[in-house]
C-alpha cells in the first residue's frame, strides 16, 4: 500500500461520521438526505463532509449544476480506496487485537472465543 494511500485511508477513519458517509456510498449513488437517513447523521454534517471527501477526490457530485437533489457516488479513486480498507479490515488485524493474543494463553483464547 502506498504512503499517499495510508494517508487517506486515516483521513477517512479519524472521522467515525466520515466513514459512515464514505461506507455509505458503496456500490450507491445517493442524495444527501438519504444519506443521512442511512447513517443517522444531521443533514448538515452529511453536506460538509461529501464536501471535504470530494476535496481529496473521493466522492464525485453528479449534478453540480442543481440545488435539490443532488447526487453523489464514490469515485474510481474512492472505490480503490474503500477497497484497500475492506482488505485491511479483513486481513490485517489492530494493534490492539494483536496485543491481546500475545497477552492470553492458548487456553484462554479457545475459552474466550467459546462465549
Amino acid at each position: 500500500m502506498k504512503d499517499s494511500e495510508k494517508i487517506i485511508i486515516e483521513f477517512i477513519k479519524l472521522s467515525k461520521n466520515r466513514e459512515k458517509i464514505f461506507k455509505a456510498l458503496d456500490g450507491e449513488t445517493l442524495k444527501p438526505t438519504d444519506i443521512s437517513k442511512k447513517t443517522n447523521i444531521h443533514s448538515n454534517n452529511v453536506s460538509r463532509i461529501l464536501s471535504q471527501l470530494r476535496e481529496k477526490n473521493l466522492v464525485r457530485l453528479l449534478n453540480p449544476e442543481t440545488k435539490r437533489g443532488r447526487l453523489y457516488e464514490l469515485t474510481d479513486y474512492g472505490k480503490e480506496i474503500l477497497n484497500l480498507m475492506n482488505i485491511k479490515h479483513i486481513i490485517i488485524p489492530s494493534q490492539e487485537e494483536e496485543k491481546i493474543e500475545k497477552q492470553l494463553s492458548p487456553k484462554e483464547v479457545v475459552k474466550s472465543l467459546a462465549y
